[in-house]
C-alpha cells in the first residue's frame, strides 16, 4: 500500500499546534475578554489558565495515545483503535464534512477582509468572499502540491505571528503602569464571576486547533516520540504567551484603554510605539497570522479523506487513498477536501448575505462538538490505565480527568449560543450517517 515519506521535524508538529491555535482570536478578543471581567487582568488570565485545561491536558492525554501507535489519521486512528469502528468513521465525516471545511472557509473570510482593509481594495461581501476562495485554492494547492512548502509556510507564520504578541509583552512589562495589574477599571460593576463566565466561549475558541497535529502523524519522524513531546509542550508555550500578552497588553494601554478600543486596541498599541505606520505594520502581522492558522487546518484537511479512505470509512476510497508519487501527497484527498472547504464557504456567504442566521458563521458548527469527541478517547485512556496498559497515576487517570473537565468548560461555555442545539442537531446527522455507512459496510465486507 502507498506511504507517505517521513517529510516533518519536531518542530514543524510543534509549529503546526501553535501556528493554528494562535491566530486572529488572540488578537481580536482580548479587549471584549478584559470587558467581562470588569477590566480585571488577574481575572482575565485565570479565565485563559481554566480554558486551556482543555488543551494542556487535552494534549497530555492524547500523547499517551500518539506514543503507541502511529497510524494515520490521529484522533481517527486513535479512536478505530482504542474505542469503535463507528464511532471512529462517524467522527471521520464530522472532521471531512463540517469541522475543517467550517473553520477554513470562515477564518480565510476574515483573512480576506483584513487583507482588503490593509490595501484599500474596492468591493463589499462578494469581493471577500473570491478573496478568500483565492486564499483557499492557494493553501490547498502549496499543501498539496509540496508538503514541504506547506510546513515551511507553516513554520515561517508562526514565527512571524510570534512579533506582535511578543512586542506586546515587552512594552507592557518595560513601559506599563504595574497597578493595572490588579485595578478593576474598565467595568462600573467590578469584576464578576458571573460577568466573567460569560467570556470563556471567546476564550475557548482562541484555543482550538491543536488536535490538526495530530492529522501529520504518520509523515512525523520518530512520530511515536515526536508528537506527545509536541502535544505536551505546544500547549504550556500557548498558554503561557498567551497569558503574558494579555496581561502586557493591558499593562502598556491600560484596562479602560483596551475596553474603549475593542478590536482596535492593537492599532492603538502599534501607533503608540511605532508612530502612524504602526497599524498597518501590525495588521500586515496579523494577516500573516490568520494565515498561519488556515495553512495549519488546510494541511490537516489535505489528510483526512486519504485516512477516512484508508480505513475503508468513505465512499470511492479506492481513489481517495492514492499518493501521488511525484508530490508525494494525497492529491484525490485534497481536492475533495478542497472542494468541501470552497463548498462551506458559499454557505457563510449565503449566511450573511441574507441574514438567515444573524450573529451566527458556520464555524460554530464544529469547536465544541470536537471537545465532545475527544472526551470518548480521554475516558479511553483512563480505561487502559485501568487495564494497566497506561503506566502512571498522572497520564493514566489525572492528565485525562483535568481534560474532561476543560471540554466540559468548553461545552457549557457553547451551551450559552442560542445556536448550539441546531450546531449539535447538524454535528449529529452528519455523524449518524458516518456511524450508518461504516456499519453497513462491516456487514457488507470490504469493496
Amino acid at each position: 500500500m502507498e506511504q507517505p515519506q517521513k517529510k516533518y521535524n519536531l518542530f514543524t508538529a510543534i509549529a503546526m499546534i501553535v501556528g493554528t491555535v494562535i491566530g486572529s482570536g488572540i488578537f481580536f478578543k482580548s479587549a471584549a475578554v478584559l470587558e467581562k471581567t470588569g477590566g480585571s487582568l488577574l481575572l482575565g488570565a485565570a479565565l485563559f489558565a481554566l480554558c486551556a485545561l482543555s488543551i494542556v491536558f487535552g494534549g497530555l492525554t492524547i500523547g499517551s495515545l500518539a506514543c503507541r501507535t502511529d497510524r494515520p489519521g490521529g484522533v481517527l486512528a486513535y479512536l478505530e483503535t482504542y474505542a469503535d469502528r463507528r464511532v471512529a468513521c462517524g467522527f471521520g465525516w464530522f472532521q471531512v464534512l463540517l469541522y475543517y471545511p467550517s473553520l477554513i472557509a470562515v477564518i480565510s473570510w476574515v483573512a480576506a477582509c483584513y487583507i482588503q482593509s490593509l490595501f484599500g481594495l474596492a468591493g463589499g461581501l462578494e469581493a471577500q468572499i473570491l478573496l478568500a476562495a483565492a486564499i483557499i485554492l492557494a493553501l490547498f494547492a502549496l499543501n498539496a502540491f509540496s508538503a514541504r512548502a506547506g510546513g515551511l509556510f507553516q513554520n515561517v507564520t508562526t514565527i512571524v505571528k510570534l512579533v506582535p504578541l511578543a512586542g506586546c509583552i515587552v512594552l507592557g512589562f518595560l513601559y506599563g503602569d504595574p497597578a493595572a495589574l490588579t485595578a478593576a477599571r474598565g467595568a462600573a460593576e467590578g469584576p464578576s464571576l458571573i460577568r466573567a463566565a460569560t467570556a470563556i466561549p471567546a476564550v475557548a475558541f482562541m484555543f482550538d486547533g491543536w488536535i490538526v497535529a495530530t492529522s501529520i502523524c504518520e509523515e512525523i519522524k520518530s512520530s511515536k516520540k515526536a508528537l506527545p513531546l509536541a502535544l505536551a509542550v505546544a500547549p504550556v508555550c500557548i498558554l503561557i504567551v498567551y497569558a503574558l500578552y494579555f496581561i502586557g497588553a493591558g499593562l502598556y494601554l491600560g484596562p479602560d484603554t483596551m475596553i474603549a478600543q475593542g478590536d482596535g486596541y492593537i492599532y492603538a498599541a502599534a501607533a503608540r510605539a511605532l508612530g502612524s505606520r504602526g497599524g498597518a505594520v501590525i495588521l500586515a502581522l496579523i494577516i500573516a497570522a490568520i494565515l498561519g492558522t488556515v495553512n495549519g487546518y488546510v494541511t490537516g484537511a489535505v489528510r483526512m479523506p486519504y485516512s477516512l479512505a484508508k480505513s475503508g470509512f468513505f465512499p470511492g476510497r479506492t481513489r481517495l487513498k492514492r499518493i501521488c508519487k511525484r508530490t508525494d501527497t494525497p492529491l484525490p484527498s485534497a481536492c475533495f477536501a478542497c472542494a468541501c472547504a470552497l463548498l462551506m464557504l458559499g454557505v457563510h456567504y449565503l449566511i450573511l448575505r441574507f441574514q438567515l442566521l444573524p450573529g451566527y458563521d458556520v464555524s460554530e458548527i464544529a469547536v465544541a462538538v470536537s471537545y465532545l469527541l475527544y472526551s470518548v478517547l480521554y475516558v479511553r485512556v483512563i480505561a487502559l490505565h485501568r487495564k494497566g496498559e497506561i503506566r502512571g497515576v498522572f497520564h493514566g487517570l489525572v492528565f485525562p480527568l483535568l481534560a474532561l473537565a476543560g471540554a466540559a468548560i468548553v461545552v457549557l461555555g457553547a451551551v450559552q449560543s442560542n445556536m448550539f442545539w441546531l450546531n449539535l442537531a447538524v454535528c449529529a446527522a452528519v455523524f449518524g450517517v458516518g456511524f450508518l455507512y461504516c456499519q453497513r459496510t462491516r456487514r457488507r465486507g470490504p469493496g
